[in-house]
């Protein structure tokens, strides 16, 4: 091909390819397929448009774009010439591959854990075309699908590594300059103020359509497999610096001004963006110079075939024999995608009518007494919640126990237990202080419980004890709760509910812990009684 770039290809593609002949090969009817993949699995389809469109959530808002270029690298390949010109045939792993995701899907859609279903959502299209088509056309894929793996919420575990690498970037440059600070984990602290790296200043952002970026300079550019990793490697760390720069020029300008900069009252966000453009844009064209110049890097790769080169090298008669296993091999295609949405609407819990949930728990717990519901100043939201509730307790010595519950009696979508919406605590008005998973030994049994030390924007400090309770079990983990959620609706049971408890550490962490130690002693057993009763309740009225 010898126009390069998205004129050329559109050119060339529509005068020699994508004519009424070619659209409708055989080999082409796969597509019809995929556009039933968003029909039959429309609510993983309606979660990635509200994920890019609708959410607000700007890590994952280039996802449209990332689409269309996963869709122009792959519609590339396979009209312009580099496809090899192979009919769909029966190729069994694929298939078997194809029905595991389907399967899987479904199961993920009874434990609503939706990224696992948008990542089986892209898998289903990349198992029919290898069904199809063989083992061979993966590679042609591998790019495409991981820039639409750029706009899948997979990446927010790294919020809190680039926080560090960050705040340990702005540490060394705040040597340089002479200015004095201290850094505590991810805070800077100035004579005159201090500063927090929260998740959302992490750089996430950049990092990964960074990924995007460079995902497309390597196909465009056609790097061999070494030289796209140092590419990429090299990318992602100027990521790091770029946004690790945006923070150097915020503390500063704090530093300079009294905390009074517009960075600093404003908005930091613009700033950002136009650093990351600027030095990008610089970036990109040393290595479109140097990069690709013999005397750097020995021309990259083989360029792809000529327009037309490989027409004809497949001409195998199309009997009625091929027609049939063709046909064949469509509908065992559909057949497999079908599976995952079949066994879901037989399966997907639905109540016959809307039953009111009320958990009563008692009033009092061998000292412990409730003084009332009342809103925790931590302020936890669960969505979509049947049932949810505030209390505080009180002993006889004066400590004072919050206690939160949230219960689901069945969960579909945005109606969760375990979602990335739901907030334990307002990250607005509370941070972080630590967090860890324990297991606490209660004198009836040990609790396995999620514990969080928060501070308020006035300095305040609590700790945060929370778990999940279902099927009679207790546990912390997102991910065995959601398995335990799968099992429960596949026997009947899919109720669960969302524990917290919290006091203030006006005193020390031992005494503070003491406090929800006896509390939870007193109160668990007759608590997660009358969550069981509410569940025997909404199972009887249904």
């Amino acid at each position: 091909m010898t126009q390069r770039g998205w004129r050329g290809f559109i050119k060339t593609a529509i005068a020699t390819r994508l004519s009424k002949d070619t659209l409708l090969q055989p080999r082409n009817a796969v597509f019809l397929l995929l556009l039933v993949i968003p029909v039959l699995y429309f609510s993983t389809a309606q979660s990635l448009y509200d994920l890019w469109i609708k959410s607000g959530n700007p890590v994952y808002s280039h996802g449209a774009i990332a689409l269309l270029i996963a869709a122009y690298i792959f519609f590339k390949y396979w009209f312009a010439g580099q496809a090899a010109r192979r009919e769909p045939d029966f190729h069994a792993v694929g298939l078997a591959a194809l029905v595991f995701c389907s399967v899987l899907w479904f199961l993920a859609a009874l434990g609503s854990v939706q990224i696992l279903q948008q990542l089986l959502f892209i898998g289903l299209a990349v198992c029919l075309f290898w069904f199809l088509f063989g083992k061979e056309i993966l590679k042609s894929l591998a790019i495409p699908v991981l820039v639409l793996l750029t706009a899948i919420p997979v990446w927010d575990f790294l919020n809190f590594y680039l926080q560090i690498a960050t705040a340990i970037n702005v540490e060394a440059l705040l040597k340089l300059s002479g200015i004095p600070f201290v850094r505590e984990g991810v805070s800077i602290l100035l004579p005159n103020g201090t500063f927090l790296i929260e998740e959302r200043c992490s750089g996430l952002r950049m990092f990964v359509a960074m990924v995007a970026i460079s995902l497309l300079c390597i196909y465009q550019w056609q790097l061999r497999l070494g030289a796209g990793i140092v590419f990429m490697l090299v990318s992602l760390a100027l990521a790091i610096v770029i946004n690790s720069i945006r923070i150097y020029i915020v503390v500063v300008a704090g530093y300079l001004t009294d905390m009074q900069h517009y960075f600093v009252t404003t908005d930091h966000v613009m700033l950002g963006w136009v650093l990351f453009g600027l030095i990008l844009f610089i970036f990109l064209m040393l290595c479109s110079r140097y990069l690709l110049s013999d005397r750097w890097y020995s021309r990259v790769a083989k360029p792809p075939a000529e327009m037309g080169q490989d027409q004809g090298k497949v001409g195998h008669q199309d009997s009625d024999s091929n027609k049939a296993r063709r046909t064949l091999a469509l509908i065992a295609g559909l057949l497999g995608i079908s599976i995952g949405p079949a066994l879901a609407a037989v399966y997907q819990y639905q109540p016959d009518k809307a039953v009111p949930v009320n958990v009563n728990l008692a009033r009092q717990f061998n000292g412990w007494t409730m003084q009332g519901p009342r809103n925790a100043d931590w302020q936890p939201v669960y969505h979509g919640a049947d049932y949810q509730d505030q209390f505080v307790f009180r002993n006889s010595t004066g400590d004072q126990v919050e206690a939160f519950l949230a219960y689901y009696a069945f969960q579909a979508e945005g109606k969760e237990a375990i979602h990335h919406q739901n907030t334990l605590y307002a990250k607005e008005a509370w941070k972080t202080v630590s967090r860890q998973r324990l297991i606490k030994p209660l004198s009836h049994a040990p609790l396995a419980l999620n514990q969080w030390i928060i501070e308020s924007n006035k300095g305040n400090k609590k700790l945060l004890w929370q778990w999940y309770y279902l099927n009679s079990r207790r546990m912390s983990g997102g991910i065995d709760a959601k398995l335990a959620g799968i099992r429960g609706v596949l026997s009947g049971d899919p109720a669960i509910a969302v524990l917290a408890v919290a006091t203030d550490m006006d005193r020390t962490y031992e005494q503070a812990e003491a406090v929800l130690t006896s509390f939870l002693t007193e109160s668990l057993h007759s608590i997660e009684s009358a969550i069981d009763q509410a569940s025997v309740v909404e199972t009887n009225d249904r």
